[in-house]
């Protein structure tokens, strides 16, 4: 177990195991478009293009990542749009990069534990090493980056940033000035491709720095200070090519939160996850922090406690954190440098900024390999006999996390399998709803179609989607006088009285189309007229 290779293969075996239901899954959600149907993965010759848009090629997203595509490319080449063949790519990529986490903790954590080159102090920090790879690969909160093919953003980013902080570690180490220049070019050039596959790789940027400036004794400041000039290099690259694609108007999202607002949503995402990373029970891809329904009386608030728990348990978290790091002791630099990489990858997805979604699994990605650093850290303060003892049970822990990740990856075998099980594990999303009822209607399957649609209603009343797509799904059952009454919406005039107009311009034609089929044509173009003039008033956005 001593020497690297058994290591490398353990690392390996793990991902490929736990990860194997996978790879018999289908195309998900945004799979349709980035190994279907986008324009640029079919042809080497838009190698260099897609340097200059987005990863979504029409869309109102601002997704920076070329080398995504790339990998594309070179998955399409390889199997032919196998979907088989995409997932073990992704699993590869997440397994490769437990490899290389394991040499860049063999090669730090001797600096943050005060070990030396032989004894015993050498081999607990290898199987410190080991073990913390072996967990994050396993782990089951990474199925979203792994198992789900447009996920691999984040693995694809690790999989590049962590050799380029290995060869940047070597760089600065090497007496030979030749080599050195070379080791460093090499880590620059991964490091900007790993940038270039997610922006997530600012922050392995970022950890790269604290590292060198406060654990790192080693160096002297002028070594220092040639790897940062290095990585501003990398940074402002970065920027000119970021500056390639056509801007895009952002998406409005209203406005953020007052501060207060932010922190708690900050303290449940903190509880959230940590609570993900210890016990993760129920997974799924969308996540909420909050429902402003269970604020409108005592009643609703008392039946959905769970968010005042989050809120209770990110507190609990952040204290025992700081509680940690100033213990002395054993393993403190190393628990210190646990929470700072925590810190540093929780930042930017804690809610005190502006996000797309309150919470993600694969966010965590990163940030999880701080938090396993930490309990890494918490373990080497222990004595002799309990450090035995909490191997033990992270050998214990780590079968019991890839039995769930194995078991979680099956969920990913077709879309209906991941939207009912996901549903089944609490993530009963309008998104996810809307995904089941859409396979249904596009299967025939009107009547399961029809309840989800109401389920929907029921818990979402003020989704307009769903009650335009029942009207549709209604419409296509031939109860067009039913259906009427999901696609037309009334609302009041500057004269006060109500009128019914179409909802949206799906509505609009189907309204159009049950007119025309009871023979009212003059009454099916009056509803396209009105839709239209609609449309000009109010803004697309609301037609």
């Amino acid at each position: 177990m001593a020497k690297p290779w058994v290591a490398w293969l353990l690392c390996l075996a793990a991902g490929l195991l736990v990860y194997a239901p996978a790879l018999s899954g289908d195309l998900i959600w945004d799979d349709g478009y980035l190994v279907r149907e986008n324009p640029f993965f079919r042809s080497p010759v838009f190698g260099a293009e897609v340097f200059r848009h987005y990863l979504f090629f029409d869309s109102f997203s601002t997704y920076y990542r070329p080398l995504q595509n790339w990998s594309y490319m070179l998955d399409y080449w390889v199997w032919r749009g196998d979907p088989s063949g995409y997932h073990l790519t992704n699993i590869l990529l997440h397994s490769l990069s437990g490899i290389f986490l394991f040499e860049l903790l063999r090669r730090i954590l001797s600096g943050l534990t005060n070990s030396n080159d032989s004894g015993r102090p050498c081999r607990t920090v290898h199987g410190a090493a080991l073990l913390v790879a072996l967990v994050w690969t396993v782990h089951p909160i990474h199925n979203a980056a792994v198992a789900y093919i447009s996920g691999r953003a984040d693995s694809l980013a690790s999989f590049l940033a962590l050799p380029a902080w290995l060869l940047a570690h070597r760089a600065v180490r090497v007496g030979s000035l030749g080599r050195r220049l070379s080791l460093g070019v090499l880590a620059a050039v991964l490091m900007l491709l790993a940038l270039c596959a997610k922006e997530i790789a600012l922050l392995w940027l970022a950890l790269f720095a604290v590292h060198l400036l406060a654990f790192d004794r080693e160096l002297s400041w002028r070594v220092k200070g040639v790897a940062f000039a290095t990585a501003l290099a990398v940074l402002g690259t970065y920027a000119a090519l970021h500056a390639l694609p056509v801007a895009r108007a952002p998406m409005e999202n209203g406005p953020p939160l007052p501060f207060d607002g932010r922190f708690l949503l900050m303290l449940r995402a903190l509880g959230d996850y940590a609570g993900l990373i210890v016990w993760p029970g129920r997974l799924h891809m969308e996540r909420a922090l909050s429902d402003p329904a269970i604020y409108c009386s005592v009643a609703a608030w008392c039946g959905q406690p769970r968010y005042e728990y989050l809120s209770i348990l990110g507190l609990l978290a952040g204290l025992g954190t700081v509680w940690l790091c100033r213990r002395r002791g054993p393993g403190r630099r190393l628990r210190c440098f646990g929470a700072l990489w925590f810190a540093v990858a929780f930042l930017p997805i804690s809610n005190l900024f502006p996000l797309n979604a309150e919470v993600a699994e694969h966010w965590i990605y990163l940030a999880s390999i701080g938090a396993l650093l930490l309990l890494a850290g918490a373990a080497l303060a222990l004595p002799r006999r309990l450090q035995i003892a909490a191997a033990s049970c992270a050998c214990a822990a780590l079968v019991a996390l890839g039995a769930r990740t194995a078991v979680r990856a099956g969920d990913w075998v077709n879309a209906e399998t991941f939207c009912l099980r996901t549903i089944a594990d609490g993530g009963a999303t309008p998104r996810i709803l809307s995904t089941l009822a859409s396979l249904y209607g596009e299967r025939g399957d009107f009547a399961k179609q029809e309840t989800i649609l109401r389920k929907m209603l029921a818990r979402f009343p003020e989704y307009a989607p769903a009650r335009i797509n029942l009207g549709i799904c209604l419409s296509k059952q031939g109860r067009a006088a039913e259906a009427e009454t999901f696609l037309r919406v009334e609302k009041a005039d500057a004269d006060t009285t109500a009128r019914r107009y179409p909802r949206t311009w799906p509505a609009a034609l189907h309204l159009a189309r049950l007119r025309h089929g009871a023979q009212h044509d003059d009454e099916a173009l009056a509803v396209l007229a009105e839709a239209r003039a609609l449309s000009r008033d109010v803004g697309a956005g609301e037609i």
